[in-house]
């Protein structure tokens, strides 16, 4: 398996994200790979990176991004790193493409939503959730409570709808 080669390799696997594989060297990380469904991103050092990328392309692996000055899009998170070596991320690319839901002519704030509201609340709760997570923790909180609030029990309303509106213009308003 392409796990059991990256560790004959030295590389450790993450406790915590068992796709993601990296390498110390006297106690200094030397670089990450990082494996998801169909996408494979590596970086750190160059030395890393040359033997990373031929690891891979003896693995048959042909389609990996090596994450340099020229950012790489993973996952849908851009990445780049600089001549010191700091990593920079952002997700704006995505986050433009999310929308805000439809607020139906006639709907008042205290009305209970209804079966379509709650998909299309769902899938960008869904989505704003994943952002919390990878770049934006800032929104975490409200994002988890409006999860709380979508509960069948809660009754949850059209202000709602229109309190993750309002979070989602924040968002996509302060990069």
């Amino acid at each position: 398996t392409a796990s059991a080669e990256f560790k004959r390799c030295g590389l450790k696997q993450s406790k915590w994200d068992t796709c993601q594989f990296y390498l110390r060297e006297h106690g200094k990380l030397q670089g990450v790979l990082i494996l998801h469904v169909d996408d494979c991103s590596v970086t750190g050092s160059d030395t890393f990176v040359h033997q990373m990328t031929t690891m891979l392309t003896a693995m048959g692996v042909t389609e990996f991004k090596a994450v340099d000055k020229k950012p790489v899009k993973y996952c849908g998170i851009w990445i780049a790193r600089d001549d010191q070596g700091q990593y920079f991320i952002d997700q704006n690319q995505y986050i433009d493409m999310l929308e805000p839901l439809p607020l139906r002519s006639g709907r008042l704030c205290e009305m209970e939503i209804n079966d379509v509201e709650r998909s299309e609340l769902q899938s960008l709760l869904g989505a704003l959730a994943w952002v919390a997570t990878q770049t934006r923790p800032d929104i975490a909180v409200a994002i988890s409570e409006s999860v709380g609030r979508l509960a069948p029990e809660q009754k949850p309303t059209v202000q709602l709808l229109r309190h993750v509106n309002a979070v989602l213009a924040d968002l996509q308003a302060n990069r």
